[in-house]
């Protein structure tokens, strides 16, 4: 199996030094074995040029279809003003629905923490009673966030995605220290 000179090096060869002979802390004396190091780290930054290009590929085809679904979602929104509006009053009274249903759960449960511990039957009894209930109510809350419109008095802008910058395809190019917040 031979090696293509547009692949990079994985492997390369090892030398051990016997115990007995004194080194002066610098292993490598020679200067073959410095080119070859360099050569090696080289191309140890070439593949990871590589690997950050690809991941930064991975994100983009990630959030893509999450872009795409918020382009129709606020094309829909702006079809439909009436009925995102209508969205939006559904979910303020469906909020205080969900609030006084949760109450009410909670109250259950501290009211019956030990009977619900100790009785599987009233476990049950609990989930069957309020769980489709709160999920059903949950999924509806979902859809009509989704679909509505931003509230009128405290519209918040929501929190948008970073684009990702293209990775250049230089193998020798600088890190961008900007980019960084930490600096």
């Amino acid at each position: 199996m031979g090696h293509s000179p547009q692949q990079p090096y994985y492997y390369s060869q090892v030398t051990s030094i016997p115990e007995n002979v004194p080194t002066t802390g610098n292993v490598v004396s020679n200067g073959a074995g410095t080119a070859e190091m360099v050569l090696l780290l080289r191309q140890l930054v070439i593949s990871q040029n590589r690997t950050n290009q690809l991941l930064a590929e991975l994100l983009q085809v990630t959030i893509a279809p999450q872009q795409q679904r918020a382009k129709e979602l606020a094309l829909w929104k702006s079809e439909h003003p009436e009925l995102a509006q209508s969205c939006r009053e559904s979910v303020d009274a469906l909020l205080k629905i969900q609030r006084g249903y949760l109450e009410t759960m909670t109250m259950e449960v501290q009211d019956g923490e030990e009977t619900l511990n100790d009785s599987e039957f009233m476990f049950n009894e609990f989930l069957d009673r309020f769980g489709p209930r709160i999920s059903y109510l949950n999924s509806m809350l979902q859809l009509f966030g989704q679909l509505s419109a931003a509230p009128a008095a405290k519209s918040q802008p929501e929190a948008s995605h970073q684009e990702v910058p293209p990775v250049s395809k230089k193998s020798d190019e600088t890190v961008d220290d900007t980019a960084n917040p930490e600096n």
